[in-house]
C-alpha cells in the first residue's frame, strides 16, 4: 500500500474510532486549547507522529504489509511520543503489553503496533491529569520567577508524594498521627489539592513496609561484607523506666570505608540478667545472619555485660565461629571508663561544682537576671562571647565545659554577687582556683574522649596512646 494511501486509511480509522467515544470532548478540546501546543495531535500521537511508523490498526487486525521490516521484539521500539512520558510502561517477558497512567493508575493497552491513540485519548480525558493541570496553570500565572517556568516538566504522582511523605516523617520524628492533623491536612491541600491525604493507619502501614524493604536492603549488604563486623551495644532507659536494647554494626566495605548502621533497638523486657540479654543478642545474630562474621563486641563494664558475653564466647566457640579463640571479642569501651574516672574525680571538688552549678541557674532563672549579667559582662569588658549552660549530672564533659566558660567568667559572677543580694551561690577566690586546677586535668580527659569516641575513623589503636597520655599529666600533677 503506498505510503499516502496508508496514511489517509489510518486517519480515517482513528477518527472514526474517537467519533464513537460517548466521553464529551468538549472538555478536553477546551484543556488543550488552555494548554497550547504542547497537548496537539501532533504531540501526542497524531497522523504526523512517530507512532504510524510503527504500523496501523484496522478494526483491530494488524495488516502484514504494514509491520514489514520490523522485529517483534523490543529492539526497534523507540518510544519516542511524548505520550510515553506519563504513563508507567508494563513489560510481560521483556516486551511492552500494556502502559499504567501516572496521574489515575488506568491500564492501557500498548502492543506493538497498536500506536499511541488510546493513550493520547485517555489523557486528553483523565480527571485526575486536568486536576493537575489546573494546578499547573494557576501556578504558572502566580510564580513570575525562573522556578515557575520549569513546572512545564512537573508530574504529579500520587506514589512518589506519598513516599516522601512517609520519608519526612521517619526522618525528622513526627508523630505518624500527623497526618490526621487538621492543619497539616489544610497546608498540604493548599500546597496540592490533588493529593489524597492517608489515614494514620495507612501511613503505620506504610512505615513497616518501608522498614522491611530497608531491612532487606541492608541483609544483602552485610550478605556482601567480605570481612568481618563489629558490634557496640548498650541499655538505655527512658522516662517511662522501660529498658531498650540498641546495636550498631560497624563494617569497611571494598573501598576500605568505614560504615554503621543501628541495626537493633527495640524495647528490652525485664529482668536484664546476663541470661536474657544472651538470649536476645543470639536472636539479633542470627536474624541478621552475621552470627560467622562477628568479630568483636565493645560494651560499658555492667556485670551483666560480663555475664551475657561469657555465655556468648562460649556458644559462638563451640560452633567455630570466632577468630583467635575470641580472644578479641569482648571489649571495654574506653569512653565508658574515663567517663567513670572523671566522674570519680568530680565527687572530689562536687560542693565547689554544686555551687558553679547553682549559679548558673540563678543567671538563666529569669530574663532580668540574663539581662543584668550581659551588663555586667560588658561594664568588665570580658571577652568571653559564649555563655555557660547548665550541666548533664550523667554527662562530664558537659561538666567540664560548663566549668570552662563558667571561669572566664568568674569577674562577673563575683560582681554579680556584690550587687544582688539574692544571689547566695558566689565561688570564693579559693574555690575558684581549685575549679581551675580540675578543669585543667579534665581538660586531657575532654580531649582522649573525643579521639576514642569517633566513629568516621578506627580508635582501637588510638586508645593506649590516649590513655598513657593521661598518665603522664596525672604524674606531672602530683609532682
Amino acid at each position: 500500500m503506498p505510503e499516502a494511501e496508508r496514511a489517509q486509511v489510518a486517519e480515517q480509522v482513528f477518527v472514526g474510532n474517537e467519533a464513537k467515544e460517548d466521553v464529551g470532548l468538549d472538555q478536553s478540546v477546551g484543556l488543550d486549547a488552555q494548554m497550547g501546543e504542547g497537548w496537539s495531535q501532533h504531540a501526542y500521537g497524531g497522523e504526523d507522529s512517530d507512532d504510524f511508523d510503527r504500523g496501523y490498526t484496522i478494526e483491530g487486525v494488524i495488516e502484514p504489509n504494514m509491520i514489514d521490516g520490523f522485529l517483534h521484539g523490543e529492539e526497534n521500539r523507540q518510544f519516542r511520543s511524548k505520550v510515553w512520558e506519563e504513563f508507567t510502561k508494563i513489560r510481560v517477558g521483556g516486551v511492552v503489553t500494556k502502559v499504567q497512567c501516572m496521574h489515575c493508575n488506568a491500564e492501557i493497552s500498548a502492543k506493538r503496533g497498536a500506536g499511541t491513540s488510546a493513550m493520547s485519548t485517555h489523557l486528553r480525558r483523565c480527571k485526575a491529569r486536568m486536576s493537575v493541570n489546573r494546578v499547573v496553570n494557576q501556578l504558572k500565572s502566580t510564580v513570575m520567577s525562573p522556578e515557575g517556568i520549569a513546572l512545564k516538566d512537573w508530574r504529579f504522582n500520587q506514589d512518589t508524594s506519598r513516599k516522601e511523605l512517609l520519608r519526612m516523617i521517619s526522618l525528622h520524628g513526627f508523630p505518624l498521627a500527623v497526618v490526621d492533623y487538621d492543619g497539616f491536612r489544610r497546608f498540604v491541600s493548599s500546597l496540592n489539592p490533588v493529593f489524597k491525604m492517608v489515614s494514620r493507619r495507612t501511613i503505620t502501614d506504610d512505615c513497616s513496609k518501608k522498614y522491611q524493604e530497608e531491612k532487606q536492603v541492608l541483609l544483602d549488604v552485610l550478605k556482601n561484607v567480605k570481612g568481618r563486623v563489629s558490634l557496640t551495644m548498650d541499655m538505655w532507659t527512658s522516662n517511662q523506666t522501660l529498658g531498650y536494647m540498641c546495636i550498631t554494626c560497624h563494617f569497611t566495605d571494598d573501598d576500605w570505608k568505614m560504615h554503621k548502621r543501628t541495626l537493633k533497638f527495640s524495647f528490652m523486657k525485664t529482668p536484664h540478667t546476663g541470661v536474657a540479654m544472651f538470649n536476645a543478642v543470639l536472636r539479633f545474630l542470627q536474624e541478621w545472619n552475621i552470627e560467622d562474621k562477628l568479630f568483636a563486641v565493645t560494651l560499658d563494664n555492667a556485670s551483666n555485660n560480663n555475664a551475657m558475653m561469657k555465655l556468648l564466647k562460649s556458644n559462638l566457640l563451640e560452633k567455630k565461629m570466632l577468630l583467635g579463640k575470641g580472644k578479641l571479642l569482648h571489649q571495654r569501651c574506653a569512653a565508658h571508663v574515663l567517663n567513670l574516672i572523671c566522674k570519680a574525680g568530680l565527687e572530689i571538688i562536687n560542693p565547689i561544682v554544686h555551687k558553679i552549678r547553682e549559679s548558673v541557674k540563678y543567671v538563666q532563672g529569669s530574663t532580668s537576671r540574663k539581662q543584668k549579667f550581659e551588663e555586667i559582662i560588658q561594664q568588665l569588658s570580658l571577652s568571653c562571647e559564649k555563655r555557660p549552660k547548665v550541666d548533664t549530672c550523667t554527662r562530664w564533659n558537659s561538666t567540664y565545659l560548663m566549668l570552662k566558660i563558667s571561669f572566664k567568667l568568674r569577674r562577673a559572677f563575683d560582681s554579680l554577687g556584690q550587687q544582688d543580694q539574692e544571689y547566695t551561690f558566689a565561688p570564693t577566690s579559693e574555690e575558684w582556683e581549685k575549679s581551675r586546677k580540675v578543669r585543667k586535668l579534665l581538660k586531657i580527659f575532654f580531649a582522649a574522649t573525643t579521639v576514642v569516641s569517633g566513629t568516621l575513623y578506627p580508635t582501637a589503636n588510638l586508645h593506649f596512646h590516649e590513655i598513657w597520655e593521661i598518665r603522664l599529666v596525672l604524674r606531672m600533677s602530683e609532682d
